[in-house]
């Protein structure tokens, strides 16, 4: 075999993988670029529904209003059912937290624990800064 004939065959060889290597590239920029294309749009679509939806819904509720009236009683007991609901919501925030606190689960956050643990970094700053010396 002539060698000259084999080193052309190199040559060819690596401007093909290169150029296969160069195809690959734009072919993976490519689909990242149609992947977030579709994102782009999927997301465009998602919004405008939810506008459409949520505009849907406020034009209900304004017609609702507007078609119901309310006396001095039903709105009296319609706004102490709303008082009661939230102070049913506080009181079980608080009896989570309580148990919580008594499982180990949350850190008592007290004005005194603040300030231990404050004492307690400082404290820890301070050896740390004689520990170096």
């Amino acid at each position: 075999m002539d060698p000259e004939f084999n080193e052309g065959d190199d040559e060819n060889n690596q401007e093909t993988e290169k150029q296969e290597d160069k195809d690959e590239g734009q072919k993976r920029y490519m689909l990242v670029e149609s992947i977030k294309l579709i994102q782009r749009n999927e997301l465009g679509r998602q919004g405008r529904n939810r506008f459409k939806h949520n505009y849907e819904q406020n034009k209900k509720l304004k017609q609702h209003l507007q078609n119901t009236s309310l006396d001095k009683d039903d709105f009296v007991s319609s706004l102490q059912k709303g008082f009661r609901a939230m102070l049913g919501r506080e009181r079980v925030k608080e009896m989570r937290e309580s148990e919580f606190e008594f499982l180990g689960m949350k850190r008592v956050t007290s004005a005194e624990d603040l300030f231990e643990e404050q004492l307690r970094r400082e404290n820890r700053s301070q050896r740390k800064l004689l520990q170096k010396e």
